[in-house]
């Protein structure tokens, strides 16, 4: 009797998880159609824009294209870079390459599902642990936002100074946010100092994720690889930059570097931290808010986000066709990412 209660319990508990992950990506879908017809409010106000994104010159469009695919091989090496780091097993190239890719891929469909079928085929082909990739990916997110708030800040400094969003001297709130996020490990890590739980399940997680937050810290005492980290992440910094000074241009606008900086550390905080699926509608109002507190407007601002991210997804797709995209939606790794995001 009492192993059928605890079998039966123990099924209740994983359908109750998995009501709630599926009751979360509802949500997340919801609240990416209001974004999404939030946006569409402002722009149907100013539908100028559209007939601007559908005379977009073919030459501009493939050069996106290019630069995309560029950008995305280049991110893919700088991610290797602190997975090799990050783990004893040496990850080849062109291997991690393909993961990437399809990673990006899944990502456009489930929310972190790519993430999570890195970690299983990571794992599965090149013996690293669940928590080493765990901490490559904290520790990549945190140095590439880190570094591109930096970026930033010294470039609206040195160039800008009186840029103003709204009311606020764009460089105050460039380092409110740069320093904010840069503190996160090591509240992280004296919260877990702290917190003790009281079940054994819990204790293993704090102390996972104690070790992850601790050797993504530890790793900046090598001063060799935060100086690569830093040098490939100017050079993607100039790469996105460029990416969207030609979008901004085929619209008829002109930014300054200080803008384009702006833009690209929205992007990639929006890229990182998703509140929806691809953070959609989301990531247009954030766009569109940034526009019009730049003097562009609000409707430019939304469009050009929105033409970004259909050209991104085109070639994602493009990239992912060749290496088994759609066969890897119904694929063992896909769902077993999927059981994974359910149990989180």
């Amino acid at each position: 009797m009492k192993l059928r209660y605890s079998v039966s319990s123990i099924r209740e508990q994983k359908f109750n998880r998995l009501k709630k992950y599926q009751a979360l990506r509802w949500m997340r879908w919801i609240l990416a159609l209001a974004g999404c017809g939030l946006a569409g409010y402002f722009f149907w106000k100013e539908r100028t824009s559209l007939l601007r994104a559908l005379s977009i010159n073919p030459i501009v469009v493939v050069s996106i294209f290019v630069l995309t695919a560029v950008y995305f091989a280049f991110q893919a090496y700088r991610y290797l870079v602190v997975i090799n780091k990050c783990t004893a097993e040496k990850v080849p190239y062109l291997g991690w390459f393909r993961v990437f890719v399809l990673g990006l891929f899944l990502n456009r469909f489930i929310p972190q599902a790519g993430n999570l079928y890195r970690g299983v085929v990571l794992k599965r082909d090149y013996k690293v642990s669940y928590t080493d990739y765990l901490t490559s990916y904290i520790s990549f997110i945190w140095m590439e936002i880190c570094l591109n708030f930096f970026l930033a800040l010294v470039v609206v400094v040195s160039t800008t100074p009186y840029l103003r969003i709204w009311s606020w001297p764009a460089w105050f709130f460039l380092s409110i946010m740069m320093t904010g996020i840069m503190i996160l490990p090591f509240v992280f890590i004296g919260f877990f100092h702290v917190f003790r739980p009281r079940t054994q399940k819990l204790e293993w997680i704090r102390r996972k994720l104690r070790e992850v937050f601790q050797t993504t810290v530890k790793n900046l005492r090598d001063l060799k690889y935060v100086f690569v980290v830093v040098v490939l992440g100017i050079f993607a910094f100039g790469q996105h930059a460029t990416l969207h000074y030609i979008c901004f241009i085929a619209f008829g606008y002109s930014l300054s570097l200080s803008a384009l900086a702006l833009f690209y550390a929205l992007h990639k905080l929006s890229s990182n931290f998703s509140i929806t699926p691809g953070n959609l509608g989301i990531r247009e109002l954030a766009y569109g808010v940034l526009s019009h507190a730049l003097g562009i407007g609000m409707a430019e601002g939304i469009m050009i986000s929105a033409v970004l991210r259909v050209l991104v997804y085109i070639t994602v797709i493009v990239m992912a066709l060749p290496m088994g995209g759609f066969s890897l939606l119904t694929s063992r790794e896909r769902t077993k990412a999927d059981d994974l995001s359910a149990q989180v």
